[in-house]
């Protein structure tokens, strides 16, 4: 007999080879163990009612696991208490519908909103069975290249072999051409001035620019160590940029951007359409003066158009966000796209 229940400290060991095993390669289980706790126990949203979920069979085995935080947001002057869940870690022998009483048990309890980022179609089904959505404009996933051949060179690379390391040459010409070819989607942009602070600013920005729209309310404690643990995912430290006056700024964003990598966009917004380009064409610059091939990102949906009139190709994120409230108006904010939905506000950083 199964049963779901909370998870608890010494549950980490056995999640973490859950983890291990399920990533079908061979891994660290300590080291799992270790982010698994320093996250869910380390985390500075602490909600004795909002807890991660564990399911068992009647010998005490770990079937499945849900981690799960809580996370403190707004709507206007509305406080909204959210749930985020990663995706679902199921032992590949388990028969026992384990990521369905997992999800079942999650979406019953007491959140105003609960979010899943990280799922896969087959979750999508159980959630939507559930009586929960697919946030579709949240699963769009944008790319910018910088330097296209280059870029689709690295792509290419695991399937060329030594092959890539001859192409490299030919790819540095190609893209040289490209720059001044006219007509060229991808050009850079003319540079849009943007100003780079620190977690206390962009706080602020973050309830100056978002604070119509459904969006995560941040203590500069709290996104500091939010900021450190996506940094992890993100293959580099990240840095926050504002446009405009601290004040009043227009929008805001924050990215990684490592030399000769992709960089990653993991949060951006704009006040306005009207005010989006300046993020757009600031981020542009940014990633393209740091030398990265290319940058990415999920959509926002204020800069979507600007995006895709600086050269940005849009397709699907892979893996996608799901939401779930028993308040009604809550989910049609964020089918219209009046939220701000980023990497940072899901569980993409976690990386399970």
């Amino acid at each position: 007999m199964m049963r779901v229940r909370p998870v608890r400290r010494e549950d980490y060991a056995a999640m973490a080879e859950l983890v291990v095993r399920n990533t079908g390669l061979s891994g660290d289980v300590e080291r799992t163990e270790r982010r698994l706790a320093r996250v869910l126990d380390g985390h500075p949203w602490r909600d004795e009612a909002v807890t991660s979920l564990i399911a068992e069979d009647e010998t005490g085995k770990a079937l499945a696991f849900l981690a799960v935080m809580p996370r403190p947001m707004r709507l206007g002057g509305r406080g909204v208490c959210a749930a985020v869940a990663g995706p679902l870690v199921i032992h590949p022998d388990c028969r026992q519908f384990a990521g369905t009483r997992l999800l079942r048990h999650f979406l019953h309890g007491p959140q105003d909103l609960s979010l899943m980022d990280g799922a896969g179609c087959a979750t999508r089904a159980v959630w939507e069975r559930l009586g929960g959505a697919a946030a579709v404009l949240y699963n769009l996933s944008w790319t910018r290249p910088l330097r296209p051949a280059a870029w689709v060179l690295r792509r290419l690379s695991p399937h060329l072999g030594s092959a890539a390391r001859m192409g490299g040459p030919l790819a540095r010409v190609a893209d040289g051409l490209l720059s001044r070819a006219p007509g060229n989607p991808f050009r850079r942009p003319p540079t849009a001035p943007i100003r780079e602070v620190d977690a206390d600013a962009l706080a602020a920005a973050v309830e100056r620019v978002a604070h119509r729209w459904l969006h995560a309310s941040h203590e500069p404690g709290a996104l500091v160590w939010l900021l450190e643990h996506a940094a992890e995912r993100a293959g580099g430290p990240l840095r926050a940029f504002i446009v405009g006056p601290p004040e009043a700024p227009s929008g805001y964003a924050v990215m990684s951007a490592p030399r000769g990598g992709v960089a990653q966009v993991v949060q951006m917004a704009a006040v306005s359409g009207d005010a989006a380009d300046g993020v757009v064409r600031g981020i542009i610059a940014h990633a393209a003066e740091a030398g990265c091939l290319a940058i990415t990102g999920r959509v926002d949906a204020r800069c979507l158009n600007d995006l895709t009139d600086r050269g940005a190709l849009l397709h699907a994120s892979g893996t996608q966000m799901l939401v779930h409230s028993r308040d009604a108006a809550l989910v049609r904010h964020i089918e219209r796209g009046d939220a701000v939905l980023g990497r940072l506000d899901g569980a993409w950083w976690l990386g399970l």
